[in-house]
């Protein structure tokens, strides 16, 4: 936009500002997609191991969406956990969260590994949207 007067400079707009401020960001490779997926799988197992106070425990990881394009780069990495209630034998007896923050620790933890990751919590490997891939499963549902 251009103020009135004769001799007058552009005006800097807050939309120009924000343009001038975002953090420009190669996308995701596939080799270090593939690298996250594989961060998220241990990082399952630890959960499901040493996250006795959570009452949420990983069943699977499903990787979905872009992750399985064949594009050698990606904008995110969306992944998918089916998420189920702990067993009490493996639960804390004594300062236990809530399922609504358990599942925020679970977002906030996985969403940690890198900023192209979307986590999506689920119940059930139907919610997922297709297509996807099984790249995790709990020692406890394997056959």
């Amino acid at each position: 936009a251009r103020p009135e007067g004769p001799t007058s400079d552009f005006l800097v707009t807050p939309r120009l500002v924000e343009y001038a401020a975002a953090r420009v960001v190669e996308p995701l490779s596939r080799p270090k997609a593939k690298l996250l997926v594989a961060r998220a799988c241990e990082l399952a197992e630890r959960v499901n191991r040493e996250w006795g106070r959570n009452p949420l425990e990983i069943a699977m990881i499903l990787p979905y969406g872009s992750y399985l394009a064949r594009e050698p780069r990606m904008d995110e990495l969306p992944l998918a956990l089916v998420v189920r209630s702990r067993p009490e034998s493996r639960r804390a007896r004594w300062n236990r969260m809530s399922k609504s923050e358990g599942a925020r620790g679970l977002r906030e933890t996985f969403g940690e590994l890198s900023s192209f990751v979307r986590v999506r919590l689920v119940t059930a490997i139907d919610a997922v949207p297709r297509p996807f891939t099984v790249a995790w499963q709990s020692d406890d549902d394997k056959v």
